[in-house]
């Protein structure tokens, strides 16, 4: 064990120095940088023949879904893969329907809800 801090640093079987606390913290940090700079929260929609190119070359299942999907919708948007993702994806659609006010029974079940919820956290 050793460092050039003058503490001991743990190491693997193999010899190799096990990275620090603040180095994994550090390298966390900039991956999520990475990721944050690379891919919005949210894309604009697509057509969902993207889904379907993104398949072309997998299992024969995965393209019938793809293409199944592809028939019942007219389009999708990608959602940043940092753990959030469907948690985004899920609001931004509850939103985008509450926008369009096309769904009052929704906003309200949804309304109640919030509030159950809210009464439970309490």
């Amino acid at each position: 064990m050793s460092s050039h801090d003058g503490h001991a640093q743990p190491v693997t079987g193999d010899g190799a120095a096990r990275p620090t606390d603040r180095e994994i913290v550090e390298q966390m940090n900039k991956l999520q940088e990475e990721i944050s700079t690379a891919e919005p929260l949210l894309s604009s929609q697509l057509p969902m023949q993207a889904l379907v190119d993104e398949f072309d070359g997998a299992s024969e299942a995965f393209r019938l879904k793809a293409a199944h999907l592809a028939d019942s919708y007219a389009g999708m948007r990608r959602a940043r893969r940092d753990g959030n993702c469907f948690v985004r994806a899920a609001a931004f659609q509850l939103l985008a329907k509450f926008i369009g006010g096309r769904n009052t029974a929704l906003l309200e079940r949804t309304r109640a809800a919030f509030k159950r919820t809210s009464e439970v956290l309490k």
